[in-house]
């Protein structure tokens, strides 16, 4: 993996802020699970439900490592779950991870829309 831009932001609140700003979005989102104001849940709940940011992968970061903290990341939509204190080795090989997944969705998803027009052209 190469070099990484890295933005913090205070709170869930801020964080979306500074992505509703941005014309580029990041790769993905590395989101503490227990933040001031606006949890991590709450946080994903928002990206979730926005139609840019939907597909955005949200990592979750937390202390919370017991079997039930698992399940409740994933089933809320978080894309990994990453125990405190951060391994760097496990931090960084999630990331990877999640960013070549990303990075075949959006081609599978662009391949579709492509045939999808190009099928929509040939009927017209």
């Amino acid at each position: 993996m190469g070099g990484a831009r890295v933005v913090t932001a205070a709170d869930g609140g801020a964080a979306l802020l500074w992505l509703d700003e941005q014309e580029t979005l990041p790769e993905v989102v590395l989101c503490d699970l227990r933040m001031p104001g606006m949890d991590g849940f709450e946080f994903l709940e928002q990206v979730r439900a926005d139609r840019r940011l939907s597909e955005l992968p949200v990592i979750a970061l937390t202390a919370l490592a017991g079997p039930g903290d698992y399940h409740r990341t994933f089933e809320a939509g978080f894309s990994a779950h990453i125990e405190k204190p951060v391994r760097t080795n496990v931090l960084l090989s999630t990331v990877q991870r999640i960013l070549v997944e990303a990075r075949r969705q959006r081609a599978l998803r662009r391949r579709r829309t492509s045939s999808a027009r190009r099928r929509s052209a040939s009927r017209r």
